[in-house]
């Protein structure tokens, strides 16, 4: 038997805080390495600098694992079988002539 929906919703919303968690530390390792690497090549790393690779490492990596943890949360939670569900109930429409 499935559990209820708000509990699987819920263990999906967890996980995905969780995947968050894991991945703003790896973030900030990334950014930490990126500055390492900047300081033995011999860069001089200036305000803008620091700004620059805090702002594009950690956004990056943030805006590109959230998004791909949203697919994962949405899967885990029923939301896309709800949505496939939907689509069954119109399975008799036929496309237009013009349209084949």
């Amino acid at each position: 038997m499935a559990p209820p929906p708000n509990q699987t919703r819920a263990k999906a919303l967890a996980s995905f805080r969780r995947l968050m968690r894991w991945m703003f530390v790896l973030a900030v390792a990334m950014i930490v390495a990126a500055l390492i690497t900047f300081k033995v090549m011999g860069v001089d790393i200036t305000g803008a600098m620091l700004f620059a690779t805090i702002a594009g490492v950690g956004v990056s990596m943030l805006v590109g694992t959230g998004l791909m943890g949203l697919i994962f949360m949405s899967a885990n939670s029923g939301h896309d079988d709800e949505a496939a569900d939907h689509k069954d109930h119109h399975s008799d429409w036929v496309p237009p002539e013009d349209a084949r």
